[in-house]
């Protein structure tokens, strides 16, 4: 005969998946599951969030005057090389600690 106690009143049960008492469930790994099932869901609704930096740079971009264009595109080219240039920097570090 088992005996358990529960966590959540801390009273003695019988052989049961559940408490007498307070209908916790023991077995605490299914309810974890369905936990962690809800919470991937509710990250898989969250919109992720653009910079608003690159959209300011892309609306100047589709801007009718073509100096506006033209420098917008120059500023995000800049950006790239900059960002290349860091991953660069970044995957040659990785490479020498390992």
């Amino acid at each position: 005969m088992i005996h358990r106690k529960c966590l959540h009143c801390g009273e003695f049960s019988q052989n049961t998946d559940k408490c007498e008492f307070c209908n916790t469930p023991f077995l605490t790994e299914k309810v974890r599951k369905v936990e962690v099932q809800q919470a991937h869901k509710q990250r898989l609704e969250i919109k992720p969030e653009n910079f608003k930096a690159i959209e300011f740079i892309n609306k100047l971009k589709k801007h009718p005057n073509i100096f506006i264009s033209v420098f917008a595109h120059i500023v995000y080219s800049v950006f790239a090389i900059i960002f290349f240039v860091i991953s660069v920097i970044a995957y040659i570090i990785a490479t020498i600690a390992v």
